[in-house]
């Protein structure tokens, strides 16, 4: 569970019955995660102009929650740095895929 974030941290404990006094007390959620995660990313992406890392970690945390139009744009930057880097077309092509798919349901 995660209990802290900040700018430079996110801090989890187990999920058992000791930790449950300091999980209710200061139990993080989902998107305060997400976010932590976001902002490193684009911090260091910003000032690491090679490193696709960085952004490939936001495309991750912004396809988690759904924000499928974010993380695709997420992992071509990352592409656009190092179109090598194992996995970034997969993930592109997996995510224009869900796009496709979603944009065809709605159609329906």
């Amino acid at each position: 569970m995660p209990i802290y974030t900040d700018i430079l941290s996110i801090i989890f404990i187990r999920n058992t019955e000791d930790n449950n006094d300091i999980i209710q007390k200061f139990r993080r959620t989902r998107e305060e995660v997400y976010n932590t995660v976001l902002l490193q990313g684009a911090l260091r992406a910003s000032h690491d102009k090679i490193n696709p890392r960085y952004l490939i970690s936001a495309g991750a945390a912004l396809y988690k929650p759904g924000r499928l139009d974010d993380a695709l744009t997420a992992y071509r930057y990352a592409e656009k740095r190092l179109s090598s880097y194992p996995g970034i077309q997969e993930k592109i092509k997996d995510i224009e895929t869900e796009l496709k798919e979603k944009n065809e349901d709605k159609r329906s």
